[in-house]
């Protein structure tokens, strides 16, 4: 019996669908969690995984929080503003 070995652009292209494939898949899971000062941020903080976004309605709140979570290059984790006006420059 021979053993095959793949040619070098075989691996590459191999190497490229196994990437895509994985940073797709990645995406179906990632969301966009919204929430005010009175649900539970510091369980939705743990809850965050790679390429969520958390956004933060105006509001006061009670902490403190620690943030323990990490994200990745290709997707990070956000913690934003929901509203538009303190996403503004300036």
């Amino acid at each position: 019996m021979t053993s095959r070995t793949m040619r070098p652009n075989h691996r590459l292209g191999a190497l490229m669908l196994l990437a895509f494939f994985h940073y797709s898949i990645g995406d179906v899971f990632a969301g966009t969690v919204t929430l005010g000062p009175t649900d539970e941020v510091q369980q939705a903080i743990d809850d965050l995984r790679p390429g969520d976004t958390l956004r933060l309605t105006s509001g006061i709140y009670q902490g403190p929080f620690t943030i323990s979570v990490n994200g990745t290059p290709l997707q990070p984790i956000v913690i934003t503003s929901a509203s538009r006006e303190l996403d503004r420059p300036g």
